[in-house]
Order: structure tokens, then C-alpha cells, then sequence
């Protein structure tokens, strides 16, 4: 489930949704992709809780990890498909490939990048999303761009590469 701390009380609210796999601030609520339970959609104070979408988000579909865009859609990393959702819950464009693990690890205002497995995808974030890019890439868990370098987590360990070596995560 989600569970909301409160530090002055140091009490914990929970919904029982299932094994949380990964959650972000879209819309105004609180979106949550579990582990073979669906896509739901949260108050702020866990009052209220409804599936989206759940002829589309399934029990077996696994959520990976999401990420909002400047439109006003939320990307959607599953085991089988990038999936982008208007801010109903309705698909604007899917991008069908197969993985274990995904990761958005970069977004400016116009690019959304999602490293799953072994490679990188580029899209463009304009009113239509286009695949623009895909290059072979470590396998990534966690992603940080700190000053001028780019950190990243994976089963291996964490690696940093240094901005200035010639390698541009977004070309």
C-alpha cells in the first residue's frame, strides 16, 4: 500500500491498494503503480482511492516507474509497454517492447528519457510523443544529474560519469 507520514504526530495513514511499486504527484493527486493490483489514483490524505483505467491496467500488469510531462500527461514504464495517459486516465500513445526493469532517468521540457534493461529511449514530449532516439546504455535503477556528473544506481553498484568526457545522456 501507500502509507502517509505525519512527523509532528508520527503516525502513519495507509491505503490498502497492494505491493506499491512506484508512485508521483500527477493531476493533483497521488498516482500509484503496483505489483499485479492496477493503477490507482489517491487523495492526499488517503480519504479516497480509485483504479484508473483498470480494463487498460489490469491485475497482471507491473508498473516499473512514471514520470508526469509538461502537457499535462503522465508516462507510464510497464514490463511490456510505455504507456502516456491524459490526465483522465485515457492512453494518448503506447510504445509496446519488453523488459524487466525501467527507469525514467532524465526529463527537460521537451524530451522524456527511459532507460529499460539495456537501453536508452529519447522521446519528444511535444503535443504528439515520437520515439527520436534509442542507444545501447548501462542498465539503470536509480538516476541523479548533479552538477557535473551523472550518477547511476543499478544491481552492480553506482557509477558516475563525468558530463565533460563527450558523453550527452540527451543526444
Amino acid at each position: 500500500g501507500v502509507l502517509l507520514y505525519s512527523p509532528g504526530q508520527v503516525q502513519f495513514q495507509k491505503s490498502n491498494i497492494g505491493f506499491t511499486r512506484c508512485v508521483t504527484a500527477f493531476n493533483n493527486k497521488i498516482w500509484a503503480g503496483t505489483f499485479n493490483n492496477g493503477l490507482w489514483e489517491l487523495s492526499h490524505d488517503l480519504g479516497e482511492a480509485r483504479r484508473v483505467n483498470p480494463s487498460k491496467f489490469n491485475n497482471p500488469t507491473y508498473f516499473l516507474d512514471m514520470i508526469d510531462d509538461h502537457k499535462g500527461r503522465i508516462w507510464i514504464a510497464t514490463r511490456n509497454e510505455l504507456v502516456i495517459l491524459d490526465k483522465n486516465g485515457n492512453t494518448v500513445r503506447k510504445f509496446p517492447y519488453k523488459c524487466l526493469h525501467a527507469k525514467f532517468i532524465n526529463q527537460q521540457p521537451d524530451t522524456i528519457m527511459l532507460c529499460y534493461d539495456n537501453k536508452l529511449l529519447r522521446f519528444s514530449a511535444y503535443s504528439t510523443p515520437e520515439l527520436v532516439g534509442s542507444q545501447l546504455f548501462v542498465s539503470v535503477r536509480a538516476f541523479l544529474d548533479v552538477e557535473n556528473y551523472y550518477w547511476i544506481g543499478n544491481q552492480f553498484g553506482i557509477y558516475r560519469y563525468k558530463k565533460e568526457i563527450g558523453f550527452d545522456i540527451n543526444k
